[in-house]
Formats: structure tokens, C-alpha cells, sequence
């Protein structure tokens, strides 16, 4: 697997790959920093969930529990975050 190091930049800036990495990031920038930006947050949020998605898809599509239940976290927390976002914009008015 190592020894077949041609090549392997390409592989890492497929967008299958580099979405959801670059959503992590931006999340991770996202937390250390004092001022959080939801657009970041969101922006994250959705290259990441677009993996999460596409695995939703497919462990629908081929009837597999194994893979549908480790995407259920994911847009449960995705979905307390927007809501956390959206109450602090309406407290903030």
C-alpha cells in the first residue's frame, strides 16, 4: 500500500476526499478561534455532511444497518448545532 506513493496527491484531492477534510478543518478553525462564524461553522457542517450523506445513501440503498447507524450522530448533532446558531441569532436581534 506505501510502496505505490506515485500518484498519491491525486488521490487526496479527489472531492470525495478533500470536501469533508476541508470541512474539518474549518471547523477546527472554527473552534479555537474567540469569535465563532457561523458561516464557517455551516460552510463546514455541509462539506462534511456530504460524505455523511452519500454514506446515508448507500447503506439505504444496499439495506445495511452497519452503515446507516453511524451517520444517525452526525445529522443529529448537525442538527442541534444549526438550531444553537439559529437561537443565538434570534437572542441577538
Amino acid at each position: 500500500m506505501f510502496s505505490k506513493t506515485t500518484g498519491s496527491l491525486k488521490n487526496f484531492l479527489h472531492p470525495a476526499i478533500l470536501l469533508p477534510f476541508t470541512g474539518e478543518i474549518l471547523i477546527l478553525i472554527t473552534l479555537f478561534t474567540k469569535n465563532q462564524n457561523r458561516v464557517m461553522t455551516f460552510t463546514g457542517l455541509s462539506f462534511m455532511g456530504l460524505l455523511m450523506l452519500l454514506l446515508l445513501v448507500v447503506g439505504l440503498l444496499s439495506a445495511s444497518y452497519k452503515i446507516v447507524l453511524p451517520t444517525i450522530p452526525f445529522f443529529v448533532i448537525a442538527m442541534l448545532i444549526i438550531r444553537s446558531n439559529r437561537k443565538r441569532k434570534t437572542e441577538s436581534r
